[in-house]
């Protein structure tokens, strides 16, 4: 029922379809399977037979594309100030990082994400906790090896700033 940009992540806002056109490298299918936004620009690259020169956290999606077998991440992060969450084929949890409140999905039997089972199914909800909270902890050491602290040396402007604040990401 979203009509404009939230800082949400239920999948009416997150769950996009993705049309890729490239007849010499990918045949006419549909995957059904989880796949990520990170997954884009490796899958492009490869496609293309472009040698991917840097650790993007994402992997080519061209092996499925093109039906063959490929190990991939089971789940998928989402983040959007202030929720953090993790989705996998069935099950999706949020979390408020201010409040800590949790909301717990089953997307087989509410696909609408109508009902937070988190009370109800609170192993679960303790499992993606934990999921949620190594990998988050994976991307800040990531992001504390890399070569430069999160946001150093990147200025932007004070409009560019008031906007991104007022969507939610600053």
């Amino acid at each position: 029922g979203r009509t404009v940009h939230h800082p949400q992540i239920y999948d009416e806002l997150v769950h996009v379809p993705l049309i890729i056109y490239c007849p010499s490298a990918i045949r006419k299918t549909s995957v059904s399977r989880l796949v990520r936004l990170v997954d884009i620009l490796p899958t492009i690259l490869d496609a293309f037979g472009i040698e991917n020169q840097y650790n993007f956290d994402g992997c080519s999606l061209l092996p499925i594309l093109q039906g063959k077998e490929h190990i991939h991440p089971d789940f998928a992060y989402m983040d959007s100030p202030p929720y953090r969450g993790i989705r996998t084929s069935e099950w999706k949890l949020i979390r408020n990082e201010k409040t800590k409140a949790i909301e717990l999905y089953n997307l087989e039997s509410d696909p609408g994400e109508m009902r937070n089972v988190a009370q109800t199914h609170s192993s679960k909800a303790s499992e993606l906790t934990e999921r949620l909270d190594a990998f988050c902890c994976e991307l800040a050491r990531d992001s504390i090896a890399g070569d430069r602290a999160p946001g150093e040396g990147t200025e932007i402007s004070r409009e560019i700033a008031e906007k991104l604040r007022s969507l939610g990401y600053l």
